[in-house]
């Protein structure tokens, strides 16, 4: 088992296994219990999970567990980890939380994903379908306060969760979302 930590994402992976997960791993968010806010992905392979990531991990994981992690380079907006296959991951977080509409939701998605998701300028679901099809390395996205945004899209929010569906689906394993809910904090 092997284990990795980015301080700035405040992402943790945990690696169950050695063996090559790309493609045909399937990434699965779990609900946490009851009275617990946590965002915890589990990978499948074969029928059995071979690795888990854990966001807010500083808050959810022992410290000793993450003093032992190994880190990833240089601390940014933008992280380059070893990925569970051993290939290289990008992970991006973008804030969502004030989107009250769907051009706000562009607007702060594209920004945060300059140089990782290619934005060919389209503005509606189909184009954000091609743009997420597109993509030259296997990346995560971390969409924070996708709870607020939920309630400020409504029915569209809904429509934006198909579209990643069917962007993960297409993608073979390149590319993973984690809702996070808003830092009350």
């Amino acid at each position: 088992m092997r284990v990795t930590y980015d301080p700035d994402a405040d992402a943790a992976y945990v690696y169950l296994t050695d063996e090559e997960l790309m493609p045909g791993r399937q990434s699965v968010p779990c609900d946490p219990p009851a009275g617990q806010q946590a965002i915890v992905v589990l990978d499948w392979k074969d029928g059995k999970i071979v690795g888990l990531e854990v966001l807010d991990a500083s808050a959810r994981l022992h410290a000793d567990l993450l003093a032992q992690a190994v880190r990833p380079g240089e601390g940014s907006r933008t992280e380059h980890t070893q990925g569970p296959d051993d290939f290289e991951t990008t992970g991006v977080s973008v804030d969502i939380a004030s989107a009250a509409t769907p051009e706000e939701f562009y607007s702060a998605f594209f920004a945060a994903t300059a140089g990782v998701v290619p934005d060919y300028g389209g503005r509606n679901l189909d184009a954000l379908l091609d743009d997420l099809g597109d993509l030259a390395e296997p990346v995560t996205i971390a969409l924070r306060g996708a709870d607020r945004a939920a309630h400020l899209l409504g029915d569209w929010f809904e429509r934006l969760l198909g579209t990643f569906a069917r962007a993960i689906e297409r993608s073979e394993g390149q590319l993973t979302f984690v809702l996070q809910a808003a830092d009350d904090g």
